[in-house]
């Protein structure tokens, strides 16, 4: 453990792209989680944590049963508040963690064969952008939809930097496509531009 964290303290040394990037990230974070629950909520918030708070798992499923969104945020937040307690804090704090993970996604998951410099102004992107940190302050699945389609892009610019096909690759972008698609009704929309 120790030996891992020097080697990361060493590459931090050398890597000037990894220092911007960990600086851009870390203000990211404090911007998602500055007064994380300043406002009030607001009508659909108050459904969502009405729905994930109910006793069972087929509560939920009963609760929702009319509900046009897929079912995936709805059952994360559900297990969430399972996990913690059902408070608009709490709730966000889902959101605020899904839009952290975004431009850490990117950066981990795009090729390496893309320059630093791009990886970095792209995660810096996404970091900062206002539209994405509110949304991480939110409520709902959007930061989760976001995360996801980050990585079905951070996917499929390696399938085509790549020479040969990688068939795991493939499956994974698959995967996380059909993740997207239970999200949130745009993330099909995405997932199918794609394939």
């Amino acid at each position: 453990m120790v030996f891992g964290l020097s080697s990361f303290l060493t590459e931090i040394k050398k890597n000037k792209d990894l220092k911007i990037f960990l600086f851009v990230f870390t203000l990211g974070a404090f911007f998602r989680l500055f007064r994380l629950d300043l406002q009030s909520p607001w009508e659909d918030e108050l459904f969502s944590i009405r729905a994930s708070s109910v006793t069972s798992l087929g509560d939920l499923w009963n609760w929702m049963k009319d509900d046009p969104h897929p079912p995936l945020y709805q059952t994360l937040l559900y297990f969430w508040f399972q996990l913690l307690q059902p408070t608009v804090f709490v709730g966000r704090l889902l959101s605020a963690i899904s839009g952290l993970l975004v431009p850490l996604a990117f950066y981990i998951f795009a090729p390496v064969e893309l320059k630093g410099r791009i990886k970095v102004s792209v995660s810096a992107l996404l970091s900062l952008s206002t539209g994405l940190i509110y949304y991480s302050q939110e409520l709902r699945s959007y930061s989760l939809l976001v995360l996801f389609c980050t990585i079905q892009l951070a996917f499929v610019l390696r399938l085509v930097y790549e020479k040969e096909k990688n068939p795991k690759l493939c499956f994974s972008l698959l995967g996380i496509s059909l993740l997207a698609s239970y999200t949130h009704f745009f993330g099909f929309i995405w997932s199918a531009s794609i394939f």
